[in-house]
């Protein structure tokens, strides 16, 4: 529909207003105002045919959930007490990728076997390993290590005025608020995104998902009498009260870029194949659409759980990192032929390691300090923290942290962001125990 048509339809929408019952209004409104309620506020460039008509800088979160085993992921080959606390899950080294070449070799670890894109880039230069990474006071619960991490404060629940914001929103507040500052992909709405001046966009895996639904009591002729007349009552809406207002604007700003999403769907071209029956590659493969599409938009965010790996681990381990592997893999190929890599860091993350002694369940327990891994074209690749030692895994039953998350953070929003000392205090704004610079950008 030309942009003439679509005026003299929101204009005959508008006049059709007067005449339609309330019944009526509801129900030709009914599925659109459905979809737009379950899908959030967005605002983003309509995608063209050219690609990438807005470039970065981008994040890209991936959440393993359940808490990543790190010592079987970068593998302390060569340390006599990781093979003696994990008799059947230990790696060998011949088992295992090698990380001795590239900018960053090292003799001291290896890959898990499944990890063959990761080793690709290393050896090329675009990937980072941290070491040692963790808080202080590791909290072992799921729930309380999350919010730490999503929050990026220690003290979550302590003071009558704590600031209860996630991280994500506090940085796209003060880069400049915007709904599709950050965009959640097939995961809900993650407590990352909580509490910042403007709400910020969840969608399925599959931008398809983000649509108006069909008036099937009419079919698809009507739809756009239909859309308009939707429009037309969201322009012409009084809103009573702020609360009113805000609902209105999203409801008004999602329905009006439900075109924009299929565009960037639509006009989405690459030679990279993803795998299939892998959820991190659908998630992945949409937000390569969106950075394809125009989407101004700085940090994505996925997550995968199940590596709460508290039995059988072997089998199970190997699956997920496969599936991780190879979907990073296949992400980092578009970027790179969209030109995107550059602009981009992707950041794996997890709420907190395993022990470092397995069960008799042959699996592993909820840890503490972990491995963190951060991709990317400006990533400065090699390994950060200090080296794991054979007393490190056996003067405690979980590995200690000598390295805070937040310092990997603050790297990110200085030094990839742009964020200067104010900035980075909003964002951050408890002090650590342990600040590090890293140098990894």
């Amino acid at each position: 529909m030309t942009n003439t048509q679509s005026n003299a339809a929101r204009r005959e929408g508008a006049d059709t207003l007067e005449g339609l019952s309330r019944r009526e209004v509801l129900r030709m409104g009914a599925g659109a105002f459905g979809a737009v309620s379950l899908a959030p506020l967005v605002r983003a460039s309509a995608a063209g045919s050219t690609p990438l008509p807005w470039t970065g800088p981008r994040l890209v979160i991936v959440n393993l959930k359940g808490g990543n085993d790190g010592l079987n992921t970068i593998v302390p080959v060569d340390l006599q007490s990781y093979h003696d606390q994990r008799p059947t899950l230990a790696l060998t080294s011949g088992q295992t990728l090698s990380m001795n070449t590239g900018p960053g070799a090292s003799s001291q670890y290896r890959m898990h076997p499944q990890l063959a894109a990761l080793q690709a880039a290393f050896t090329a230069g675009d990937l980072a390993v941290f070491q040692r990474v963790g808080y202080p006071g590791a909290n072992e619960s799921h729930f309380e290590s999350e919010t730490i991490y999503s929050r990026a404060r220690r003290n979550i629940d302590s003071g009558t005025d704590l600031d209860t914001s996630g991280w994500i929103a506090r940085l796209t507040d003060t880069m400049g608020p915007s709904p599709t500052a950050a965009i959640a992909v097939g995961m809900g709405h993650p407590e990352e995104f909580r509490g910042g001046s403007s709400p910020l966009l969840s969608i399925g895996s599959t931008l398809s998902s983000f649509d108006l639904d069909v008036d099937w009591a009419y079919g698809s002729t009507n739809d756009p009498h239909r859309k308009a007349t939707v429009q037309a009552i969201l322009d012409q809406f009084q809103p009573s009260s702020s609360l009113a207002g805000s609902v209105r604007d999203m409801q008004a700003i999602s329905h009006g870029l439900v075109g924009a999403i299929g565009d960037a769907d639509s006009s989405y071209a690459s030679s990279v194949t993803y795998p299939e029956n892998n959820a991190i590659a659908s998630q992945l493969r949409t937000i390569a659409k969106l950075i394809q599409g125009g989407f101004e938009t700085n940090v994505y965010c996925i997550a995968k759980d199940r590596f709460d790996t508290h039995a059988a681990q072997g089998p199970l381990h190997a699956e997920l990192l496969g599936l991780l592997d190879s979907a990073l893999g296949a992400f980092r190929a578009d970027l790179v032929e969209m030109g995107a890599w550059s602009d981009t860091i992707v950041l794996v993350v997890t709420e907190f390691g395993r022990r470092s002694f397995e069960n008799g369940s042959f699996g592993t327990d909820h840890g503490a300090a972990n491995s963190m891994l951060a991709l990317g074209g400006s990533v400065v690749g090699g390994l950060y923290g200090d080296p794991l030692t054979d007393t490190d895994l056996t003067a405690t039953e979980s590995l200690t942290y000598s390295l805070d998350f937040r310092s990997i953070y603050k790297e990110i929003a200085r030094d990839h962001f742009g964020l200067g000392s104010e900035g980075l205090a909003a964002v951050f704004p408890e002090p650590l125990e342990i600040e590090t610079n890293l140098g990894f950008l």
